[in-house]
């Protein structure tokens, strides 16, 4: 039986299509531009409208102005139509148009929302040095994305006959994985512990990306609490699991001592207090707060000696 529900999807689908085929919405090659690179039309509207700051994205908006060539819908992606673009001048990204989560993360996971925190996810990645792709927003519901390099951690798992946990365990202790276990910590993210959201590159090298449900108990008053579910990183790193105190499958972490130092605490929150207009012209001072927060509860338990960002 076609419900309402499927048939609104179905409409959708059909606008997400239209918005990226030949006639799309997106602008193509010729347009005039801003100050020699920023776009004049959508895009540049769009940039201008999300992006204080947009000089770290420049690729991807010279990719997306330059045209689709091609399109390959993405399998995964619960809250979302997510598709690989090849463009015109060679650059693929990854467009992704959110739907509402709240059927599953419960009300205010909607659209914006999700959006809100893969474009904030991104810029955090940017300015902390780890490794998660960059984000162009376009829209309330809509980003394009570098692609992750790499093989899908479930995969590179199987390839080698072992187990999702075991091939975290390998790639664990590298710099790339302290990096993406704290921006995780930072961020609330949850969901790294979906063995879909990570890669592992031919370096070794672990990748995130998926971050719209981040900031989970973004409100800035749980942020001293351990959090309910971690990623494999951040569990390695940040926090000491004993399985007698999880509730039907959650809960059970605690703070652990970690590696950082001094100064890679100093370095991370005069990063954090530069991002904070980003964060308030988005409305989301309060993930702002979050991150501060979380970045104080693990300030004091750092016990490094040597430096994981400085």
């Amino acid at each position: 039986m076609t419900t309402q529900a499927d048939i609104r999807r179905r409409v959708r689908v059909w606008e997400i299509l239209r918005a990226t085929g030949p006639w799309s919405r997106h602008p193509h090659p010729g347009q005039k531009f801003l100050h020699g690179w920023l776009p004049v039309g959508p895009l540049g509207d769009a940039v201008r409208k999300w992006h204080r700051d947009p000089v770290g994205i420049r690729k991807l908006i010279a990719a997306v102005d330059s045209g689709d060539r091609s399109h390959a819908r993405l399998a995964g992606g619960l809250h979302g139509h997510t598709e690989l673009i090849e463009h015109n001048n060679g650059t693929q990204t990854v467009h992704k148009i959110m739907t509402d989560a709240g059927d599953t993360m419960g009300p205010g996971f909607g659209p914006k929302r999700q959006a809100d925190a893969e474009q904030l996810i991104g810029l955090m990645g940017q300015r902390l040095g780890a490794p998660v792709p960059r984000v162009l927003r376009y829209d309330d519901d809509e980003v394009f994305m570098d692609v992750v390099p790499g093989e899908r951690a479930d995969r590179a798992a199987a390839a080698q006959g072992i187990k999702v946990n075991e091939l975290a365990a390998q790639h664990g202790g590298t710099v790339a994985a302290a990096r993406l276990a704290t921006l995780d910590i930072l961020a609330g993210n949850w969901d790294r512990g979906n063995e879909t959201n990570w890669n592992v590159d031919d370096n070794g090298i672990v990748w995130g990306y998926d971050h719209a449900l981040s900031f989970w108990d973004g409100d800035g008053t749980t942020a001293a609490a351990p959090p309910e579910a971690a990623g494999p990183f951040a569990a390695m790193w940040f926090l000491h699991f004993d399985p007698s105190k999880q509730r039907h499958g959650w809960g059970g972490f605690d703070w652990a001592d970690n590696p950082l130092t001094p100064a890679d605490i100093a370095w991370l929150r005069q990063r954090l207090t530069a991002l904070q207009p980003d964060f308030e012209a988005l409305g989301r001072h309060d993930w702002w707060q979050f991150a501060m927060t979380r970045l104080g509860t693990i300030a004091a338990h750092a016990r490094g000696t040597q430096g994981v960002f400085t």
